[in-house]
């Protein structure tokens, strides 16, 4: 009898290791779920024009709401909203200090693109099927940018609001697992950001049960308009990225990812190197 009793405690131990060493395999997500997902973006940008040498320090915290507002089958419905938009910037043109949660008429822009939503259909391995809701968005943003005579400030804001980007940059978080089960696998995403067409492409290997690293390759070559110029850029870089999961739900903890990206920019008569070195991480807070 105690030796039966000892072979159940053991396989029970070998049962509760087998579950908690499983790897998720994709999002689990019900109906209601709510997280907070806040990213900080730290970036440090160097260039060198007709022999000077220029360098700009940015800082950014984008912190959005992700509500499940519906689950069909491995499908899932997600409403977006933005909760608090920073820009810290910081060049040899001048200072620019704008928080969303500030009353003064600097950050006025930030304030008028805060608190507006879109609605994406992602799938359990993250890849994004469709975004609805963005006309809507865009046209009440516009719509307050003219109210308060700030027409001309809708277009540049509302460049990073195209279908594209947002759907891409949800993407790039949300898109990290694959269907075979591989012991490393790839996912390539491509967007475009400011008329350039932006690629990488990301190979995904467990470090342990619960944590994923990334290596990329960028490619970021097209040609851009800056106030009426015709600027092209020719840059290439990586990105080494660490993702903590929530093994229950498959989704990310916390992502640090690490960006260098070097390469030229052309512009009529001059050649303009850069180099640009980002460190991002985001949080998921489950409410």
């Amino acid at each position: 009898m105690m030796r039966s009793a000892k072979f159940v405690l053991v396989l029970l131990c070998f049962n509760a290791i087998g579950v908690l060493a499983q790897k998720p395999r994709g999002y689990d997500l019900k109906k209601g779920d709510v997280y907070i997902m806040t990213a900080t973006v730290k970036q440090d940008i160097q260039q060198q024009v007709q022999g000077q040498s220029l360098s700009t320090d940015q800082n950014l915290i984008n912190t959005d709401k992700l509500e499940v507002m519906a689950v069909d089958g491995d499908v899932y419905t997600i409403k977006v909203t933005g909760v608090r938009r920073v820009i810290s910037l910081k060049s040899p043109m001048g200072n620019t200090e704008m928080d969303s949660d500030d009353q003064d008429q600097t950050s006025l822009p930030l304030r008028i693109m805060n608190g507006k939503s879109y609605t994406v259909e992602m799938n359990r391995l993250g890849k994004i099927l469709s975004i609805s809701g963005t006309s809507d968005m865009r046209d009440a943003i516009r719509n307050e940018f003219n109210n308060v005579g700030m027409g001309a400030v809708a277009d540049q804001m509302l460049t990073n609001y195209n279908d594209d980007l947002l759907k891409n940059s949800m993407e790039s978080l949300m898109a990290i697992y694959d269907q075979d089960n591989g012991a490393d696998w790839t996912i390539k995403t491509a967007s475009v950001v400011n008329n350039i067409p932006v690629e990488m492409e990301n190979t995904f290997s467990w470090s342990d049960d619960d944590t994923l690293l990334a290596l990329a390759k960028i490619n970021v070559n097209g040609t851009m308009s800056v106030m009426g110029t015709e600027v092209n850029t020719e840059m290439n870089g990586n990105q080494e990225t660490t993702i903590d999961l929530d093994v229950k739900t498959g989704m990310p903890k916390k992502v640090k990812a690490i960006q260098t990206v070097e390469g030229k920019l052309y512009a009529p008569g001059i050649t303009i190197p850069m180099t640009i070195i980002s460190e991002t991480n985001t949080t998921f807070e489950k409410k």
